[in-house]
């Protein structure tokens, strides 16, 4: 069933129902989450997830401002690794 999507991000009758909201996003705070495997049917891939061989990226989070100043985390969803400025860096090293 489509539902219209709807403006009362608070209601308790349709927690995982698709929500109208209105904000900015703040981009400088936002989180990566990896790397971890492409989902489920993503590029290069059949299985998702976990560490395996399918192509590795990071999921984005990225908060949303609210109107009312109030913040709300906007899954952005699944970027290659490559898309990410400094993700190839060497894990353990220091500069000299």
């Amino acid at each position: 069933l489509a539902m219209e999507p709807t403006t009362d991000w608070e209601s308790p009758q349709a927690p995982y129902r698709r929500k109208l909201l209105e904000g900015r996003l703040l981009h400088n705070k936002e989180v990566l989450i990896g790397p971890r495997g492409a989902p489920i049917g993503g590029p290069g891939t059949n299985t998702g997830g976990g560490m395996g061989p399918s192509p590795q990226g990071f999921m984005v989070l990225t908060p949303l401002q609210l109107i009312d100043g109030s913040l709300v985390w906007i899954n952005r969803g699944w970027v290659p690794k490559a898309m990410v400025p400094g993700a190839n860096r060497g894990g353990g090293t220091r500069p000299s």
